[in-house]
């Protein structure tokens, strides 16, 4: 974590703060791309380590920020339900729905997950760069149908 951002966050309990600091925003949950990553990364960690093999039924999120895209992703990878708690209101209707386009979109394609980042996951997923243990033709077309 930068200095930066947590100098950032710590301002924020400071009463009154929000009226003198512009406003900001979340780091990355705003691009489809970035939540279809982390998504795919979560998935395929839980597999590895801890033997998950098939998407949770119901997922929690804390702290969602610009959208809600980790969860859509989540519920368009088969989960059943989805909670998001956020203390402050980032996310928009707006977001949330490009969001889900673009998501529907790499999801129906498969798209190789940018497999970068910590912990490094490249090596668990297959040469597809997607995580087809958990995520097989039929757990998606159950999803789709």
């Amino acid at each position: 974590m930068k200095a930066k951002h947590l100098v950032k966050g710590l301002v924020t309990f400071v009463p009154g703060s929000d009226r003198i600091l512009p406003s900001t925003t979340t780091l990355g949950t705003n691009s489809a791309r970035y939540c279809y990553g982390v998504w795919i990364k979560h998935l395929t960690m839980l597999h590895r380590h801890a033997g998950l093999t098939r998407v949770p039924d119901t997922v929690a999120e804390l702290g969602p920020g610009d959208s809600v895209g980790i969860g859509l992703s989540a519920l368009l990878s088969g989960a059943n339900h989805y909670e998001a708690l956020d203390v402050v209101p980032f996310a928009s209707s707006a977001a949330n729905l490009e969001v889900c386009d673009e998501l529907v979109a790499l999801f129906q394609q498969r798209a190789p997950s940018p497999a970068e980042g910590f912990p490094n996951f490249w090596q668990y997923l297959d040469d597809d760069l997607f995580p087809h243990q958990v995520l097989t033709d039929d757990v998606l077309a159950g999803v789709w149908t």
